[in-house]
């Protein structure tokens, strides 16, 4: 981070890190992932132009990939490249458009379909932490803060409680609680994520609203159903208080048909 805050200037304060690097930098857990989020209405460029401008100044080989319609570009690192005592060769730096998100709806019914947005377009970083799933994956550090390392960057926390949440280890949601899990179901199983992994607290009215939302599972995609019920298995072995119940449907394709996330709060 370092490297990339020193490595675009100026331009840097228009690009943020956010979500994961900044909330396992707090929890003291290990950093896998960086996503960084370009401000292209206030930097003039977008997130494409961007990595390029990465990718030119990075002394190995690189590619591109993207954007995709989610304006997403990745730079993929293709040869060794020795930084700060880590081999970067096979890494992936992803940054993104800050952007709002159009979900496709029903008609008839009005309620949402599928789990991912139907159309994206740029936006302001304030209104793209908005649609996150949680208050602590909304905070981020800006890339120009970083040239002398995360210890002494600002974290900025526009929801102005991402960071009290994070200390109090509580999953809590940055706007109505249903309409989180309504829009994208799989926000469900990151519950089940954040609480096995870093042992974070569901509120009472986040886990009413996700067992309100519980219908919405049968919207992913089937790969992520044996993931989950890997997690549910290995919880309901060691006692978790979380876990999940499965049904099944004509054809035998597993369903989740239920979330119980009893003592959590």
């Amino acid at each position: 981070m370092k490297w990339l805050s020193k490595t675009l200037g100026g331009r840097a304060k228009h690009i943020y890190v956010v979500g994961g690097a900044v909330r396992n930098f707090k929890l003291d857990a290990p950093i896998k992932d960086i996503d960084m989020v370009v401000d292209s209405i206030n930097l003039g460029r977008d997130a494409e132009w961007v990595a390029n401008q990465i990718a030119r100044r990075i002394p190995t080989s690189t590619s591109i990939a993207g954007p995709d319609n989610l304006r997403v570009t990745k730079v993929n690192i293709n040869g060794p490249w020795i930084l700060d005592g880590h081999d970067f060769n096979g890494e992936v730096l992803d940054l993104v458009d800050a952007r709002k998100e159009e979900y496709a709806t029903d008609p008839e019914t009005g309620e949402y379909v599928g789990h991912k947005p139907i159309r994206v377009s740029p936006t302001t970083m304030e209104e793209d932490v908005g649609r996150r799933e949680f208050t602590f994956n909304t905070l981020m550090w800006r890339l120009s803060d970083l040239a002398n390392g995360p210890d002494k960057a600002e974290i900025i926390d526009l929801t102005g409680c991402g960071v009290k949440d994070l200390e109090n280890m509580e999953m809590r949601c940055p706007m109505d609680a249903d309409e989180v899990f309504a829009l994208d179901p799989s926000r469900i199983i990151r519950i089940i994520k954040f609480a096995f992994k870093y042992g974070f607290k569901l509120p009472p009215d986040v886990k009413a609203a996700a067992k309100r939302q519980a219908k919405g599972l049968k919207r992913i995609p089937s790969k992520a159903y044996g993931a989950i019920k890997d997690i549910a298995f290995q919880l309901k072995a060691e006692a978790a208080p979380l876990y999940a119940v499965f049904g099944s449907r004509a054809g035998g394709k597993p369903t989740i048909t239920c979330l119980i996330t009893e003592d959590l709060a």
